[in-house]
């Protein structure tokens, strides 16, 4: 399609350059000598320009072998040169005599600077259509590169939840809980959003809030006291999407560094606000600094987090984490939000 349009495009650039040249010689000869002179004119030109941009410019003086590309500029003026002298001018020597020079030397005058100059312009067009090309394949290849790189740290997340949610299930199944069947069941919804909605480039914000809500029940499954969590959503949740799978982990990050298990007035408030077409997501937990609760098998961590948001957030987010006392924070700010 690119290359079509690229064709279309030239096609459209030299129709457009006929019709000024006719428009132009007509103004000092009737239209039908003004179309043949054109005729033969523009053809000379539109075959210097491709011969010597795509033999000269491309394959010299974009390699930087420039000794051959002086050697074949000298070359291609040599030859058109000679083409138009011995082609055009003798044909239409009446629209060579329309020069206000009366100089006999005046017809290979501006047949030289006509070949030079087209030539000069043939090298600038080239060169930077090159530039444009050679942008646009580095680009596309660090899309490639950044798609996998992706790919790669959403792959992390899926062992990381799964390693703590079986840990979770394990417990209650040495106990012989009730729970037990429920959450295996909550895991295997949990599990089919992780596998099938984290593949999409965006998912809408509302179900990655009802994946935070299953995933706190199933923490509570595990705890016999009820857990202070607190969870907090306003704005316009079902009509903005975000990247899946990235508030998920960060919730995970509170039951990691918090301190249920030892404090018995532990906490954790998650805050949900989508306010001017961006996210402002905040999570606080208690901790326990001396008896931390890290995974070092499993863990992704916040730096996958951080990767992740520079990858499909370059500009548009802030990512803050903070520590105070026995209370971790996490912040996090896009600035804008696909609808």
């Amino acid at each position: 399609m690119i290359g079509m349009n690229r064709i279309y495009l030239h096609i459209s650039l030299w129709v457009i350059y006929f019709g000024i040249t006719i428009l132009f010689k007509s103004n000092n000869l009737n239209i039908e000598y003004a179309i043949k002179h054109s005729l033969v004119a523009v053809p000379i030109l539109i075959l210097l320009y491709y011969s010597y941009g795509n033999l000269a410019v491309v394959k010299f003086l974009e390699t930087k072998k420039y000794f051959l590309f002086a050697l074949f500029s000298i070359f291609f003026f040599a030859v058109f040169f000679n083409i138009k002298k011995y082609i055009e001018v003798p044909y239409f020597q009446e629209y060579f005599d329309l020069l206000p020079s009366k100089s006999n030397e005046k017809e290979e005058r501006v047949v030289g600077a006509t070949v030079l100059i087209h030539m000069l312009l043939t090298t600038i067009f080239f060169t930077l259509e090159n530039r444009i090309k050679k942008e646009k394949k580095a680009q596309t290849l660090l899309n490639k590169n950044n798609e996998a790189q992706l790919l790669y740290l959403k792959a992390q997340i899926n062992p990381h939840f799964l390693f703590n949610a079986l840990n979770n299930i394990y417990s209650l199944s040495v106990v012989k809980s009730d729970h037990t069947p429920k959450m295996i069941l909550n895991l295997a919804d949990l599990l089919r959003y992780t596998i099938y909605e984290g593949r999409k480039e965006k998912v809408l914000i509302a179900d990655e809030i009802v994946q935070i809500q299953k995933y706190f029940t199933l923490f509570q499954m595990t705890k016999e006291e009820p857990v202070n969590v607190k969870i907090d959503v306003t704005g316009k949740v079902m009509t903005h999407y975000i990247e899946p799978m990235i508030l998920i982990p960060l919730v995970e990050n509170c039951v990691k560094h918090g301190d249920f298990d030892i404090n018995s007035e532990s906490f954790a408030q998650i805050s949900i606000e989508v306010i001017e077409g961006g996210l402002r997501f905040m999570t606080i937990n208690s901790m326990n600094k001396v008896d931390k609760q890290k995974d070092n098998i499993g863990g992704v961590g916040l730096e996958n987090i951080k990767k992740r948001l520079q990858l499909k957030y370059p500009n548009s987010h802030t990512f803050n984490v903070k520590e105070e006392g026995n209370v971790f924070e996490v912040l996090l700010n896009i600035t804008k939000l696909d609808v």
